[in-house]
């Protein structure tokens, strides 16, 4: 992995201490119990973000609704191999677009009134502006521009998956015949 990026968000992890945690983002290398799964609906992951991802946010965030525990283990160690493509400003730019699309259907999810949805839209476009502000003090902590910026991009991702526009990175290509 190119230096420095360890600490970009789309690599590290989400907890740095072991123990009880609110939510987990991801299921990459989990543990789930079975017992997890015949307490959701079916099907346990939703369809719906098949092309976006997220699937596994939605299902982690329906287990806490559901009264669910989270461990951490940060002493479990995993070791992944990160492709240099990976790693590129370009493709850092699409995850967080897609991270902020991700968060903003996850949460249009649970807006079950039209009031709800209304101030979640406001929501998504009031955090255009708040993450201007945190991304201006990251450039102080991080140095690194691709960091700084990830506030902005994620909030920019939820702002146009609002109005109907995301990346849909597992949508197949089409082969020319």
């Amino acid at each position: 992995m190119k230096r420095g990026l360890q600490r970009h968000p789309a690599f590290r992890p989400a907890y740095d201490t072991s123990g009880p945690v609110p939510v987990i983002y991801g299921s990459g290398n989990c543990l789930i119990t079975r017992p997890v799964f015949t307490g959701l609906a079916d099907p346990a992951f939703d369809l719906r973000f098949n092309l976006l991802g997220g699937g596994d946010t939605d299902f982690f965030l329906r287990c806490r609704q559901a009264g669910m525990k989270f461990h951490w283990a940060a002493e479990a160690v995993i070791t992944e191999t990160v492709p240099h493509s990976r790693t590129n400003p370009g493709w850092l730019l699409l995850r967080g677009l897609r991270i902020g699309a991700i968060n903003y259907h996850v949460q249009r999810k649970a807006a079950k009134t039209a009031w709800s949805r209304a101030g979640l839209l406001a929501k998504m476009f009031a955090l255009l502006p708040m993450s201007l502000v945190r991304a201006g003090r990251l450039v102080f902590t991080e140095q690194r521009a691709v960091i700084a910026m990830h506030p902005m991009i994620v909030a920019v991702g939820s702002a146009l998956a609002a109005i109907g526009i995301e990346p849909q990175p597992y949508k197949a290509s089409k082969i020319a015949s």
